[in-house]
């Protein structure tokens, strides 16, 4: 055996420090001990690109995926690549031949299946593969595209490794000009991301431009960025949330005697009081950490999801937790080796990155929940090959069954323009639970069904025939979104209306940070509801969202969306600028009418509405002059005056200096 002498101890401990040490200092503070990776990580940083061509879509990790990525010296345990590889490819990165020859020994040893094993021989600092590898979009040519970012650690390596990626796999490369990690960030795959407060503090607190450049390079319109509520060095949002669909999210849960416990629930309950892309509340699935255990730094792989295990008498209920919230989906537990053991800041999720597939047979569509009183109830979706094969029409189905009875019925989707299919279901009895899924194949040999699981967890609405049917209250409201303080209070008023006339109380509910305020309207005439909001001095610097919320005595509720206000502060000895742009649009989802407001630094200015594949729909012109308020209205009909088909729009108003786009939602 070598016997290691004194120097060869000081060099393995300066190397193990500056590995430790570089997840926990910023750069400013890191002492780099390798002057050529210094030189590396000042001289050969990202370069930018422009943006994909849109739109452009961010894919979710729960969405079809062809591989998972990994790295050697390993952080996880070689039977965890072994169980990976039974049914996964596993894409291993190597530093050379040498260590590629170890990885095969080691793998070998574990069963590894080396059918489904491959390596890509790159340069890396870590085995992080979370964090420094890209992220993937689909951008506006139906292509699965590498996008990259300015990796927030000191890891030259690290960092240029997508590009490596980009160029051995041939994926088109997109770099954005912001830095940003992967155990920060979630997407539902339909606009939505989440991520901690250090999505905006590492880039200098510029929330406009992080904003601006989500969603040009990543088509997300609604970026949550949340103080992180554990209070840890790495603020990464997959060490206490985690999106399991795009309806579902998990959030972990402490004791109240912890430290952070009222943070962890607030955060709890702002998803569980904001509606998801599909248009209800996030479902909380909680899973209980006392001793910060990472049950949220799991790994969705397709139909199995792997969970980290610590030796915790709590790990059998996270088991559990993941088996209730994902029906159909396949529960693993890993436990990892002592030598690099799964940490409350660092678990499977940190260590393995799942590759999407980039031939996937994409499924978008828009469930139909609550109640519905469609005689024949339509059905919509978006398909999408990105292998450009043809899509098998009589392999495109909506299933369907009144809940409770153990046979699936099915009617084929009917393909239309832009790649949206379409089928109607039904009739029904009143009161019926209705549950369907949709299944779609095409001649790539893709087979794929929405929800991703299918059976198991399908989607559910009500049938309730229009005569049976009680109607919660319809709120119209004209959104304020700024106001100067001299002209506080705020006098705010709404309509509500009942079809039963048994309104029972309309609410203002607003939030400065974390707290929440609520304060009733005044009926002032039949249907007409008003109130002074009286902003307090103390809040007027700060971020304020407001909300309408009308309840009937049949206890069925009506909200509006949630509305930003911009307060700005007068000064009378200066003109308060005006503020440019769309400042209202109303309804979204809207199904007969849509009222755009907006002002424009042109006169003559017009709006332009455009689909999904960045085709323009709609031109609304307006004859306001430059500077002054303009209201247009869309009918939901394109250039030639047909009615265009339910789903998600983008409204475009571009003037000097000024492009504000907005997305919309159609629902028929």
């Amino acid at each position: 055996m070598m016997k290691l002498t004194k120097n060869m101890l000081l060099i393995l401990l300066t190397l193990i420090c500056s590995q430790v040490f570089s997840d926990i200092l910023p750069i400013d503070n890191f002492v780099w001990t390798d002057q050529a990776k210094l030189d590396l990580y000042l001289n050969q940083r990202i370069n930018p690109t422009d943006p994909p061509a849109t739109p452009v879509r961010a894919v979710a990790e729960f969405e079809p995926a062809q591989a998972v990525l990994i790295r050697y010296p390993l952080g996880i345990p070689t039977s965890f690549v072994a169980l990976l590889s039974q049914e996964s490819p596993v894409i291993c990165i190597v530093a050379d031949s040498w260590d590629q020859n170890q990885a095969q020994s080691a793998f070998d040893a574990a069963g590894v299946n080396n059918d489904n094993l491959s390596y890509i021989v790159a340069d890396t600092d870590s085995y992080w593969t979370r964090d420094f590898t890209s992220w993937f979009v689909v951008n506006g040519n139906n292509q699965m595209s590498v996008l990259d970012f300015e990796y927030n650690r000191p890891r030259p390596y690290d960092n240029l490794f997508p590009q490596a990626f980009a160029q051995e796999y041939d994926y088109p490369y997109y770099a954005m000009n912001i830095e940003q990690t992967g155990g920060n960030f979630m997407t539902d795959g339909y606009g939505i991301a989440a991520a901690s407060h250090i999505a905006y503090t590492e880039n200098g607190n510029n929330e406009n431009l992080v904003n601006t450049t989500m969603e040009q390079y990543m088509g997300i319109t609604n970026y949550m960025v949340i103080q992180d509520p554990n209070n840890t060095y790495i603020d990464h949002i997959d060490c206490w949330g985690k999106f399991l669909d795009v309806d579902k999210v998990l959030i972990r849960e402490v004791p109240s005697s912890h430290a952070q416990y009222d943070e962890i629930e607030d955060v709890a309950n702002y998803f569980a009081t904001t509606n998801c892309s599909w248009g209800y509340p996030y479902q909380v699935i909680r899973v209980y950490t006392p001793n910060n255990q990472p049950y949220t730094n799991s790994l969705i792989l397709n139909d199995r999801v792997f969970v980290p295990q610590t030796g915790s008498s709590w790990d059998d209920e996270a088991l559990e937790v993941y088996e209730n919230a994902m029906p159909g989906y396949r529960i693993f537990g890993v436990t990892n080796n002592t030598y690099y053991p799964w940490e409350s800041t660092d678990a499977l999720h940190c260590r393995t990155h799942e590759i999407p597939d980039r031939e996937m047979l994409s499924i978008q569509h828009y469930p139909r929940f609550g109640n519905v009183d469609e005689e024949l109830v339509s059905i919509e979706a978006t398909i999408l090959a990105l292998s450009g094969q043809d899509i098998y029409a009589d392999s495109t189905l909506v299933y369907y069954r009144v809940s409770g009875n153990q046979d699936w019925l099915s009617t084929n989707l009917q393909a239309g323009d832009n790649n949206l299919w379409t089928a109607e279901i039904g009739p029904f009895e009143t009161n019926q639970v209705i549950q369907y899924y949709l299944h779609s194949a095409d001649q790539a040999g893709k087979s794929e069904d929405y929800p991703f699981i299918g059976a198991a967890d399908p989607f559910e609405f009500v049938y309730v025939a229009e005569s049976n049917q009680l109607h919660p209250p319809l709120i119209e409201f004209d959104p304020v979104l700024s106001v100067q303080t001299n002209q506080l209070p705020l006098e705010l008023t709404c309509t509500v209306t009942d079809p039963e006339d048994n309104i029972s109380s309309v609410t203002l509910w607003y939030y400065v940070e974390d707290d929440s305020t609520s304060v009733l309207f005044n009926n002032i005439d039949e249907d007409t509801y008003s109130l002074d909001w009286n902003i307090n001095d103390n809040e007027v610097n700060d971020s304020i969202s407001y909300r309408i919320e009308a309840q009937d005595t049949d206890n069925l509720t009506s909200t509006t969306p949630l509305y930003s206000l911009n307060i700005i502060v007068s000064n009378d000895n200066h003109e308060v600028g005006q503020a440019y742009g769309f400042t209202s649009i109303y309804p979204n989802p809207f199904n007969d009418s849509l009222s755009i407001k907006f002002r424009s630094k042109s006169h003559n200015q017009s709006v332009k509405i455009y689909n999904l594949k960045g085709q323009l729909v709609k031109e609304l012109s307006s004859s306001a002059k430059a500077g002054s308020n303009a209201n247009v209205k869309w009918d939901g009909q394109d250039l030639n005056g047909k009615r265009v088909s339910s789903g998600v729009y983008y409204m475009v108003l571009e003037s000097e200096n000024l492009r504000d786009v907005r997305k919309v939602l159609l629902l028929k």
